[in-house]
C-alpha cells in the first residue's frame, strides 16, 4: 500500500528507528522520497552549567561533539536504507517542534514517528509524538515501538 509521495520520518538514530524507516517504506510511492529527519535538543545552562560547573565554552564544545557525532550516525543509518545525502536533516532544538516545522517547509504529506505508547502520568510529561500530533500540517503515523523484555 504505496500512498504518499513525500514522508518525513523523524528517527531518534536508536536501533527502533528501523521500524519507522520500514513503515515508511511501504508507504512511500515508487515515485516518491523519503526525508530523514533528527532533532537534537539543545544542551542548556541551566541544566549542565550551573549544575556542574561547566563554562559555556565547554557546554558549546559537547554540543559540537553531538552534533558531529549524530551527523555521522544518520548518514550511516540513512545509507542502510538508501536515502540519499540531500534528504537527511539534522536540527537543533525542541523535537515536535523542530519536526511540525520541518513537514510544513518540505511539504511532507506524512510525518512518521515511533511511539513507546506510554499513557497515563508518562503521557502527561509529553511524549515527541503526541506533541507532533498536535498542530502537525500533514498526516501523521505513529509507529508503536513494542517493549524490550526485561
Amino acid at each position: 500500500m504505496t500512498i504518499y509521495t513525500k514522508v518525513l520520518v523523524a528517527i531518534d538514530l536508536t536501533d527502533e528507528s528501523e521500524l519507522v524507516v520500514k513503515r515508511a517504506s511501504q508507504l512511500v510511492r515508487p515515485e516518491g522520497e523519503i526525508l530523514a529527519l533528527h532533532v537534537l535538543e539543545p544542551i542548556d545552562s541551566v541544566y549542565t552549567g550551573e549544575a556542574f560547573g561547566a563554562t559555556a565554552m565547554q557546554i558549546n564544545g559537547i554540543q559540537e561533539d553531538l552534533v558531529s557525532q549524530a551527523k555521522l550516525r544518520l548518514a550511516g543509518f540513512s545509507a542502510k536504507y538508501q536515502i540519499p545525502k540531500e534528504n537527511q536533516k539534522l536540527l537543533l532544538g525542541r523535537p515536535a517542534k523542530e519536526i511540525r516545522d520541518y513537514a510544513t517547509s518540505q511539504d511532507a504529506e506524512v510525518i512518521i514517528i515511533g511511539t513507546h505508547g506510554k499513557h497515563g502520568f508518562e503521557l502527561l510529561l509529553g511524549s515527541t509524538a503526541n506533541g507532533v500530533l498536535h498542530g502537525a500540517p500533514c498526516d501523521v503515523l505513529a509507529v508503536r515501538i513494542p517493549k524490550k523484555p526485561k
